[in-house]
């Protein structure tokens, strides 16, 4: 492993290969190092996927399993209807335990948005929920309350099945910008 300035830790693969003179006498050598942070997140969250069979549980064990490699302090996690015409978004992770868990209609405009692979990165998110198009959102207790605990940003993925989006994972920030476009 190595270290980041800031002091987090960078798990390494490492192979090293001898270099021989015309002689055969080793007389250097070559080191390639490779970062396998994503590949030890990949193979934590297939883990947890095989051991953990509660819904709630599962969705708690994959946010602490991500948060060293994406901080942020609240994680949802949305399905979608076979139409593509309601979202039932269900808050999880650092959300009080009495959350919305309901469907949501998607008018057109909401359903193209929430269907386009480029929408991932929500900088300024209360700027966001003031565009007329999230009004019905934006005054919702659950979204309501998430506003008022000073979430500012956040990081939407789609979970898909095939070509379709089934779903997505959102993780929240308090930070203004606290996601880039490289996560």
């Amino acid at each position: 492993q190595a270290y980041r300035p800031d002091g987090s830790r960078v798990p390494l693969e490492i192979t090293g290969l001898p270099i021989p003179d015309q002689h055969g006498i080793v007389v250097g050598s070559l080191g390639l190092f490779r970062n396998v942070e994503q590949q030890e997140l990949a193979n934590s969250i297939h883990d947890i996927n095989r051991t953990v069979d509660d819904a709630g549980a599962l969705l708690n064990a994959m946010a602490e399993a991500l948060k060293p490699s994406f901080p942020f302090a609240r994680m949802s996690v949305s399905c979608f209807s076979r139409d593509k015409s309601h979202v039932n978004a269900l808050f999880t992770y650092g959300h009080s335990s009495d959350g919305q868990r309901r469907w949501w209609f998607l008018n057109e405009d909401q359903k193209r948005w929430m269907m386009d692979p480029k929408a991932t990165v929500i900088a300024d998110l209360p700027d966001f929920m003031s565009q007329p198009l999230w009004g019905r959102f934006r005054d919702d207790p659950a979204v309501q309350e998430m506003l008022g605990a000073g979430i500012r940003s956040a990081l939407r993925r789609d979970i898909r099945r095939g070509g379709d989006v089934v779903g997505s994972v959102t993780l929240l920030s308090t930070k203004l910008n606290g996601f880039t476009e490289n996560q």
